[in-house]
């Protein structure tokens, strides 16, 4: 396991719903907190990285290293930027998150 002094960026966690009860003929996105001051260590990353490192195929700008396992339908907060997971690929005792930046209306007011 990485030593926690790694794990030196904090994070939110929102989970991702619809809004079940709107009667419009499109749901709105919900974001919900659901996990605040996750420590995590965040470094720069491509797709050419994930895809020669793991051999997944997906959009990365970044990856996140973490021993809290994510969901991939999760919305990842850090540094006033959203980031949608794009992979979770399980290591020995931690997790390793592909992520992209992506615009997101978190519902907060």
């Amino acid at each position: 396991m990485f030593v926690n002094w790694f794990y030196n960026k904090k994070v939110s966690i929102y989970s991702h719903s619809y809004d079940s009860d709107n009667k419009d003929v499109f749901n709105r996105d919900i974001y919900t907190l659901k996990q605040e001051n996750v420590y995590v260590d965040i470094q720069p990353s491509s797709d050419k990285k994930i895809y020669e490192t793991y051999g997944y195929k997906v959009e990365c700008t970044k990856v996140v290293y973490s021993s809290t396992k994510f969901d991939e339908s999760d919305i990842i907060l850090y540094d006033d930027k959203t980031y949608k997971i794009t992979a979770i690929i399980p290591w020995d005792d931690y997790y390793i998150s592909a992520i992209v930046e992506k615009k997101v209306d978190l519902n907060e007011e």
